[in-house]
Order: structure tokens, then sequence, then C-alpha cells
């Protein structure tokens, strides 16, 4: 699970702590004193529970980009400061010697109902954090994509990079080939020319021999007629 989506899911975990742990609080009047008892042990639990919750909120919230985490841990603080305010209230209920008279509840609660007013208007400011967040996270999820998509034309690109290196090596092995083959043809073609210079030399001795067997023949004849 990405972490926006894991962040999304403790955030709004200890969303229902804080209002769970509110509207117990605001619903001890009811209960005979062992039930209060009971309760405020639960409501410790959870509130502890909300404490964990938080910190983990903190370490997760390190992998955001700074603008989403400074948004996130601005809207954990703000619901830890109802968890603190809330034990401190059990803390408090805990000390009046485990229970509370109908007076004194009475008076709590109404204390608790101005809270919880001040909450109402906190959750919605919250409400209008999230639409920002989820914009956000959408935004983060487009800009991942457009760094997939970035990723898949370099890796095409550097294919074909790859291709013309290899066309050009090949390339570059031809053209050697083919200067062997000039330098083969070069050295025939000397060879040939010192052939037939060769031979030239040669056909120049043969008539220069025959040359001059004609003419000791001639003069042979020449000299037997007088």
């Amino acid at each position: 699970m990405d972490t926006p989506m894991l962040i999304g899911q403790y955030k709004t975990e200890l969303e229902e702590i804080v209002k769970e742990a509110n509207q117990a609080l605001l619903n001890l009047g009811s209960l005979s004193a062992k039930e209060k008892k009971e309760k405020i042990g639960v409501i410790k639990i959870r509130l502890q529970h909300g404490e964990n919750v938080y910190k983990t909120l903190q370490l997760e919230s390190r992998d955001l980009d700074l603008a989403t985490r400074r948004q996130v841990q601005a809207e954990i603080k703000n619901l830890h400061s109802h968890l603190k305010r809330m034990q401190a209230d059990i803390t408090s209920l805990s000390d009046r010697s485990n229970l509370l008279g109908a007076k004194e509840l009475e008076t709590w609660k109404v204390e608790r109902g101005g809270q919880q007013q001040s909450q109402q208007s906190t959750s919605e400011l919250l409400k209008s954090a999230h639409s920002a967040q989820d914009e956000s996270f959408e935004s983060l999820e487009r800009s991942k994509r457009i760094v997939e998509e970035t990723e898949q034309v370099g890796i095409a690109t550097t294919t074909q990079l790859g291709a013309q290196r290899e066309q050009l090596i090949n390339v570059s092995k031809n053209l050697d080939e083919v200067e062997d083959q000039l330098k083969r043809a070069d050295q025939l073609i000397r060879s040939f020319g010192r052939r037939m210079a060769t031979d030239k030399l040669i056909l120049c001795f043969l008539f220069l021999i025959v040359t001059g067997v004609i003419f000791i023949i001639g003069y042979k004849i020449y000299q037997s007629q007088h």
C-alpha cells in the first residue's frame, strides 16, 4: 500500500477515535457508578491507542513531499490537541473519587458541549483540508504517471540509440573491410604492373637477340657471296 493511502487510513482512524471518545464522555451521565468506571477505563484505552496512531502518522508523513507533509502534520496536530484535551478530562474524572455527582456532571457536560461546537467547526476545517489533500494526492498521482511515461520514452529512446549504435558499428566494420579490399587491389595492381614491366624487358631482350641473330646470319651470307 502506498504512503498517501496508508496515511489517509490512519488519519480516518484517529478522527473516529476522537469522535467516539468525545461522545462516550458526554454519555457518562446516564451510566451507573460501576458502568462509569468501566467506561472510563475503555475510553483511556482508546485514547492511548489514538496516541499510538498519532505517532505512527508522524513517522509515515516523513515520506511525503514537503508541502503535503506540512498539511498532514497540521491536521493531525489539531486532532492530537483534541485527544490531549480528552485525556486531561478523563484524568480529571478519575481523580474525582472515580465518580461525578449529577450536578458536577451536568456542569462538565455543558463545558464539553462548548468544546464540541468548537470541534465541529474544526471538523469543517478538516473536511476542507481533506479536500485539498485529495487534490494534492491526485496531483501527486498525475506527476507519478508523467514520470512513468517519461521513463518509458527514455527506455524507448535508449533502445533506438542502441540499435543505431549497432548499425554504426556495422557500417564501420564494412568500411574497414572495403578499405582492406582496396589495399589488396592496389597491391595486385602494383604486382601486375611490375610483371608487365618485367615482360616488356624480356621482350626487349628477345628482340635484341633475334635482331643480333638476323644480323649475324645476314653478315655470314654476305661474306659467303663475296
